[in-house]
């Protein structure tokens, strides 16, 4: 067992240290859930070309819900310089799913997004990011993750790291709270 009921019932009085535990183990299931369910890859766009397949990291391939295709790309250099300091894409994304939940109104659902180096576009819980170019522009390599639930989770277990840790300067028994008293009280220490 990994908590007896002597421990259970210790964090029970600090609930600051059962949040912390509580936490930790939200992320855990976070990353299990990840792990689990997440797809990852790379798709190839080009300019005036739609494209809805994905490779998959295991080599197979996996036809998204979407098209994708480049609308501009762009190398920012460093000034005077040959060196790149960033990469933009335009990208252009045809839904033909959303348009099919809508019968009464029949229509592509088109949606422009853009990607950077420091940027990353999301659509539909994919997530894209530049990886890799050719020197002409026309042809970019992207690589696509996509996790609808697992980053919800985790990103949800730190959130309560961080309220817990909070908590924690403030509960009555802390090791914190008793520095802090000893630190404004010198003379007045307890063995």
């Amino acid at each position: 067992m990994l908590l007896n009921h002597g421990h259970f019932r210790i964090m029970c009085k600090r609930p600051a240290t059962l949040l912390i535990h509580i936490a930790f183990a939200v992320m855990v299931v976070g990353g299990v859930v990840t792990w689990l369910t997440s797809r990852q890859g790379s798709i190839t766009v080009w300019k005036e070309c739609l494209t809805d397949t994905l490779t998959l990291n295991s080599g197979d391939s996996f036809i998204l819900p979407f098209a994708v295709q480049l609308s501009h790309f762009e190398v920012v250099n460093y000034p005077g310089t040959d060196s790149p300091m960033d990469y933009r894409c335009k990208l252009c994304v045809t839904d033909n799913t959303l348009a099919a939940s809508n019968d009464a109104h029949p229509h592509t659902a088109v949606t422009h997004g853009s990607l950077a180096m420091n940027h990353v576009f999301s659509y539909r819980h994919y997530r894209f990011y530049i990886h890799s170019y050719l020197p002409d522009a026309d042809k970019v390599q992207l690589s696509v993750f996509f996790d609808p639930y697992g980053i919800a989770i985790t990103y949800t277990g730190y959130a309560l790291l961080l309220f817990s840790l909070i908590l924690f300067f403030f509960e009555r028994r802390s090791t914190f709270r008793a520095l802090l008293h000893q630190f404004n009280n010198p003379h007045n220490t307890k063995p």
